[in-house]
């Protein structure tokens, strides 16, 4: 039988390599046994970025420059950032979520990562490794 979830905790938004789903640019996830044992008490939703923008897995490193993002080919990709984006915060607001947990140092979900320029401020974030 399944846990019930503590629904007082609300909805926790979760980059998906963070929970070892193989999403990352080289095909592999960023498992984070802290963030993936609140799977228990908490609910959790997941989702890529990355991959909502259109953008395959594998695919080439990206990393911004300047108001840009470029991957290491020197294709323009920033449409695709910002697409991504958008679409994780829609399926947060869907599940009234109020938390974020993103990966840390991608240009997608981290601190300078697109993701957090456009996030609302009354989301509270927390970056992972």
């Amino acid at each position: 039988m399944m846990k019930s979830r503590n629904e007082h905790q609300g909805c926790i938004m979760v980059s998906a390599c963070l929970l070892g789903i193989n999403c990352r640019y080289d095909g592999k996830n960023a498992y984070n046994k802290q963030v993936a044992s609140m799977i228990d008490s908490v609910r959790i939703v997941f989702a890529c970025p990355e991959q909502l923008g259109g953008l395959t897995t594998p695919r080439s490193k990206n990393r911004i420059v300047g108001d840009r993002v470029v991957n290491e080919k020197g294709v323009d990709v920033t449409g695709n950032f910002y697409r991504g984006a958008r679409e994780f915060i829609n399926i947060a607001k869907k599940f009234g979520v109020r938390k974020f947990l993103l990966k840390n140092k991608s240009p997608s979900c981290g601190k300078q990562g697109i993701l957090s320029k456009i996030l609302p401020k009354n989301i509270e974030v927390e970056y992972k490794r």
